[in-house]
């Protein structure tokens, strides 16, 4: 019986390239990763506290839609790098942005259960994971 691949199986690689609408990406912070989903017109959604909220509690971070230079706060965006068995399981790049937009101002976020990793892969595959903090669905 064959069974079906899940992230956690398969292997990841990032690389630098072009942002184009779906596009899974991250950037390094201090210790981890930040990952969201870019949407064209330099926006990115992905789980943020507003300026406003920066050192608030897990409460105050949503699902925002800001640019792109908020987003990367100096750093350099890494684009996901599909193999052939992510690539089975991707959804279209026009699904990905439209569910990512969807989120906007869900909130929920915890760092375990529920962070921006998680957000970005149920974003593109439909799975609830993270590898950073080895959470997700089973």
């Amino acid at each position: 019986m064959l069974r079906r691949k899940r992230l956690a199986d398969l292997p990841e690689h990032w690389d630098f390239g072009e942002l184009t609408p779906g596009a899974q990406v991250r950037v390094r912070r201090s210790g981890y990763y930040h990952h969201g989903i870019y949407i064209g017109n330099g926006e990115i959604v992905h789980f943020d506290g507003s300026p406003a909220d920066q050192g608030a509690d897990a409460a105050a971070v949503r699902v925002r839609r800001t640019g792109m230079e908020e987003f990367l706060r100096g750093g350099l965006p890494e684009l996901r790098i599909y193999g052939r068995a992510e690539r089975n399981l991707l959804r279209a790049p026009d699904e990905i942005a439209a569910a990512a937009l969807s989120a906007v101002g869900r909130g929920g976020y915890d760092y375990r259960t529920n962070n921006c990793e998680h957000f970005s892969n149920e974003c593109a595959f439909g799975e609830h994971y993270s590898r950073q903090s080895g959470e997700g669905n089973e």
